[in-house]
């Protein structure tokens, strides 16, 4: 039986909360920074939210969020989002401490569709 991912969420830094969330329909793949006015009253996000711009986000009308939406062929978007997702964590944040684990959280229906394996035995809990 084939399981999709209904959504996926990569913890970048568990102790602020700070997370991209990932959904995919419709041929398009719509990547959410939440909380960003929590992360910006810490100053986690003071001075990087022109770099999330830069990269395609967009701040929601009340600031609470940077939304990118990625409309393309699997391969394409598979590609894009490789790109993207090493600028922000090389680029935007440098996560240059051995000790920062990032995870991935799981819920079933989405990443199956785009180059994103689930193995079966992790039943929907974080990866690390």
């Amino acid at each position: 039986m084939d399981r999709k991912i209904k959504s996926l969420k990569l913890i970048l830094k568990k102790t602020d909360n700070l997370l991209l969330s990932f959904s995919y329909s419709k041929e398009t793949l719509k990547i959410v920074l939440p909380y960003v006015k929590q992360h910006t009253k810490k100053w986690i996000l003071y001075d990087r939210i022109e770099s999330f711009k830069n990269l395609g986000f967009s701040l929601t009308e009340n600031k609470s969020k940077l939304i990118l939406a990625l409309t393309g062929d699997k391969g394409d978007l598979s590609k894009r989002l490789k790109v993207i997702l090493a600028k922000i964590v090389f680029e935007i944040f440098y996560f240059k401490s051995s000790t920062t684990k990032a995870t991935f959280s799981l819920r079933t229906k989405l990443a199956a569709n785009i180059g994103i394996c689930q193995n079966p035995d992790i039943n929907n809990n974080a990866i690390r």
